[in-house]
């Protein structure tokens, strides 16, 4: 499966990821396990982003 094979060459080596908080657009769990997948989000979108807190000076 090449978008298999593509995940395995993007992350190899990967020890630990640091994902921001702001980043993380959505979380699913699922029913059934299947192939992880990277996709590109295209067209409009609904997304929101994440409310962060206003930093004091």
């Amino acid at each position: 499966d090449p978008s298999e094979e593509k995940l395995k060459a993007q992350f190899e080596g990967v020890v630990r990821s640091f994902v921001p908080m702001h980043s993380i657009v959505r979380i699913d769990e699922v029913e059934r396990m299947g192939t992880a997948k990277i996709s590109e989000a295209r067209g409009t979108s609904n997304v929101m982003p994440f409310p962060m807190p206003m930093p004091d000076k």
